[in-house]
């Protein structure tokens, strides 16, 4: 064997090695190396292929680091349109989905495929001859923007697959587990720069960014949910599709069930529900899907969202705290507005943020100062009386006073002249 034949199977071997690793670290959360020994085969790898070229493969992990910033996102259109999904907010909007399902499909039998909704930023990724080619996020659901370069940093997200499928187009959800997220705020505090909100638009923010080596900073993973030829379904049922998705090495989320009925459905909420804390990850509820095609063909679609699918939203977290201070702030349109006017005058629109408690930083809010519930209020606002604080939905916080007998006393009332928007 010749000099260069022993290089290019060490690199070929490298690069089937640290794939191996990284599907094991980064999908199936079970690493049998150590960070050390995986960046050692790394510069290794780098190392061989910096002095030649020529045994740079496509899959190559090292095409994942992120290279030069671009100027702007190319728009693409989607295979099929990425609608969005009907929510059920309680178990009676539930029901009576199922009992649309089941008068429109005359009566037959049919089965719920129950997943976790991830609460994180849609993406469709496109392979062809086995090779990951294209990844669009959602955009307007028609068409999206080209984020090839950012998602190619996602080590969670292969390079190349095994399939029998010339091309096909897997759709799915970006998100970052609250661990990575916290990391990222504590790094941010001790540079003293402001805390992201929460992960769902850190998540956004690192694929949409126009720097790839940003990208490429962030722990993002890629969990699928579709598999379309052609911007269609593939196998019969959405259930083979998971596990096809699974056994070409993609990162499934394992917490999915098959459900005969709607009792089993619920019952996987409820679970959910409770055991949400738990995951590594934010969810906001969980995703209904008729399992077979053909039925969900029968069934059809409105002009915004399937029929054969519906998202069943978790109630909002609500909990009751002490209002300890008041922050007020001026907002940029109030300066504008302002700017010329007195003091007093200034000061009778104001933005009153309410504290959020410490205990509702799980939920997605990283700070307690992103609860704000904003109102028009003259100065000398009541403090230390009791609220109500929650989410209008599982990212956007909001506060809300109680009862004046719940508060602790009764301050002096002022009459406000301003009206309440």
């Amino acid at each position: 064997m010749t000099l260069s034949e022993t290089v290019a199977r060490e690199a070929r071997e490298l690069r089937e090695e640290i794939q191996r690793h990284e599907h094991l670290y980064y999908v199936l959360d079970a690493p049998e190396i150590t960070d050390a020994e995986y960046d050692a085969l790394m510069r290794r790898l780098i190392a061989i292929e910096t002095a030649h070229p020529e045994l740079i493969a496509p899959d190559s992990p090292t095409q994942r680091v992120g290279g030069k910033p671009r100027e702007g996102f190319v728009k693409v259109p989607h295979s099929s349109p990425m609608l969005s999904l009907d929510n059920a907010l309680n178990e009676g909007e539930l029901r009576e989905f199922d009992r649309r399902v089941r008068d429109l499909l005359g009566g037959a039998s049919y089965e719920y495929v129950a997943e976790l909704k991830m609460d994180g930023l849609s993406m469709a990724v496109r392979y062809r001859g086995g090779y990951f080619e294209q990844a669009i996020t959602r955009g307007d659901g028609l068409v999206g923007e080209d984020v090839t370069e950012n998602a190619r940093t996602m080590r969670s997200l292969p390079l190349r697959v095994q399939s029998d499928l010339p091309a096909f187009e897997v759709r799915g959800e970006v998100v970052m587990n609250r661990r990575a997220f916290e990391r990222m705020n504590e790094q941010r505090d001790a540079e003293g720069l402001p805390r992201f909100a929460n992960p769902r638009n850190f998540a956004a923010g690192a694929v949409r960014n126009l720097e790839p080596r940003i990208t490429a900073s962030r722990r993002l993973d890629f969990y699928p949910y579709f598999l379309l030829v052609e911007g269609a379904a593939h196998y019969p049922s959405h259930w083979e599709s998971l596990l096809a998705l699974e056994k070409m090495g993609f990162k499934v989320n394992p917490y999915k069930k098959k459900c005969g009925d709607l009792e089993g459905l619920l019952g996987f909420c409820r679970e959910w529900e409770e055991k949400r804390d738990s995951l590594p990850y934010e969810i906001d509820g969980v995703v209904a899907k008729v399992d077979s095609v053909a039925q969900q063909q029968a069934l059809g679609w409105t002009a915004k969202a399937p029929r054969w699918a519906i998202a069943i939203k978790f109630p909002a977290r609500q909990e009751e705290t002490v209002i300890e201070d008041i922050h007020v702030q001026v907002g940029r349109i109030f300066r504008d507005v302002f700017a010329d006017q007195t003091v007093s005058a200034r000061n009778r629109l104001l933005e009153v943020a309410l504290a959020i408690p410490h205990g509702h930083r799980e939920a997605g809010s990283s700070d307690w100062r992103q609860g704000a519930h904003r109102a028009q209020r003259r100065r000398d606002p009541e403090s230390s009386a009791c609220g109500r604080a929650g989410r209008r939905s599982q990212t956007v916080p909001h506060a809300e006073a109680l009862p004046r007998m719940r508060r602790r006393y009764r301050p002096r009332r002022r009459r406000s002249r301003q009206p309440m928007h």
